[in-house]
């Protein structure tokens, strides 16, 4: 017997939206008239998901589809038997297609330092602390920023939530208890256990304790994309999608890579990353990333070799780089993308071995080797530099003006805290903004004393 004899008037819509068509399937419904009341989704003959379900996903296991709704994101892994490009061949499929190719790895930069030179001074004041002590004692990079902490007096964060997008966390680190967001704490790294968040890089940890030096108060949210050397760029979009559904106020990049945009695959690339940054200031996040770690002219780059650094020189992204006693870091990339600076170290020799003054004295996960036992460093710690550790006291910082703005129930606008920030700045190189260092060195304490006096 038909639906219709059954009562059920069965009607019939060709939708197509972002999400793509849904199909239905309900194991349970055993005559037509069961289905009278309820609703059902069918994909159109004609659509392009017909056909890739039809002609392909048929083929149980061999096609795998990863679909980022929010910006309109399609991945397709297949076996290796298996040709991708016949889907893609079929001209309805290929007119529903605005591009296509391959999303490439993106990576954080190397920072570890070997053979470094630890004064006697130095020494002989780590064996009289603690380890914790020490590393408060070592933190000169934070009173450049926060006048001797007096900035942290008026404002620590508290309140505020910083997505770390990196290589994990050591989540038993002292320095990171009770500041760690757990809940929605996740790993996007293919064959790991989604709450394995542990640190096999150093990186993220690194950045991490760095970010906790300056906003105390702040949460942070790991979200782990690289493994122990890279990681896959599709990890990156959704993890930065992820933290825009997990409300957090600010995400910290400390990574990237350079994509040519005369390479189909890295166009794909860059298109990929500016919509999930579109889509995470749409809902008044904001997004900060390191300017990079080659000395580079990123304007040039750009232009003359036709290579853009993702994610920092995307349009919506602070970028921020590097400097050490207002000069900028000999290493440190810039460009007319920069918005801040902020200090990261430098590498200054002796007898060919790296001074430790002139290094930032971070957290490390405390599993892994830091090199610098021989030394008097405790496992746990290390000495490092970088631009990536510059972007984390910018997100730091812009958590505490953000808190301050919430504590005084200000309206908060993402654009409004970024520029509060940028009004204390102090100026460095040329008069007002440059490429070198944008708005200037960060000056916390200054930026939150025009907020108060406002």
């Amino acid at each position: 017997m038909s639906a219709k004899e059954k009562g059920v008037d069965l009607k019939a819509a060709a939708l197509g939206h972002r999400d793509g068509n849904v199909i239905v399937v309900n194991s349970e419904i055993q005559d037509p008239s069961e289905m009278k009341g309820k609703t059902f989704a069918i994909p159109s003959t004609q659509s392009s998901h017909y056909i890739l379900l039809q002609d392909e996903l048929a083929k149980a296991g061999q096609l795998e589809i990863t679909v980022i709704p929010e910006i309109n994101l399609l991945r397709i892994s297949a076996s290796k038997d298996m040709d991708i490009e016949r889907i893609f061949s079929n001209d309805i499929v290929k007119d529903s297609i605005e591009d296509s190719g391959k999303l490439n790895p993106i990576i954080v930069e190397d920072i570890g330092i070997k053979n470094t030179i630890i004064d006697g001074a130095l020494s002989e004041t780590r064996a009289n602390m603690s380890a914790v002590e020490f590393f408060d004692k070592m933190a000169w990079h934070v009173d450049i920023i926060t006048n001797n902490r007096k900035a942290i007096e008026i404002s620590n964060g508290n309140g505020t939530n910083i997505a770390l997008i990196d290589s994990g966390v050591d989540e038993t680190h002292p320095i990171l208890e009770n500041k760690l967001n757990f809940d929605n704490a996740k790993s996007f790294i293919e064959g790991e256990e989604i709450k394995d968040i542990s640190d096999r890089n150093g990186h993220g940890t690194m950045v991490a304790g760095n970010i906790a030096q300056i906003a105390p108060g702040a949460v942070i949210t790991p979200y782990k994309v690289i493994s122990e050397k890279s990681g896959d760029s599709i990890w990156l979009v959704q993890a930065l999608i992820q933290a825009v559904k997990d409300k957090c106020d600010i995400i910290n990049m400390s990574l990237g890579t350079f994509k040519s945009t005369d390479v189909t695959d890295d166009v794909l690339t860059i298109n990929a990353f500016q919509r999930a940054v579109d889509y995470a200031n749409s809902e008044g996040l904001i997004i900060v990333a390191a300017a990079g770690n080659y000395g580079f002219d990123l304007d040039k780059s750009l232009n003359d070799e036709k290579k853009l650094y993702l994610p920092g020189c995307l349009e919506g992204v602070v970028n921020v780089s590097s400097e050490h006693k207002n000069e900028l870091s000999s290493y440190s990339d810039y460009g007319s993308s920069i918005q801040f600076t902020a200090p990261g170290g430098d590498i200054v020799l002796i007898d060919g071995n790296v001074d430790a003054s002139q290094l930032i004295y971070c957290i490390y996960p405390t599993y892994m080797d830091n090199g610098l036992s021989s030394s008097g460093i405790p496992q746990g710690y290390t000495f490092s530099y970088g631009t990536s550790l510059s972007s984390a006291e910018v997100s730091a910082s812009l958590a505490d003006v953000l808190a301050f703005y919430k504590k005084e129930s200000l309206q908060i606008v993402s654009d409004k805290i970024v520029s509060a920030l940028a009004e204390g700045c102090t100026d460095l190189g040329k008069t007002g903004y440059d490429s070198y260092f944008g708005n200037g060195l960060l000056n916390l304490e200054k930026s939150l004393n025009l907020i108060i006096f406002k």
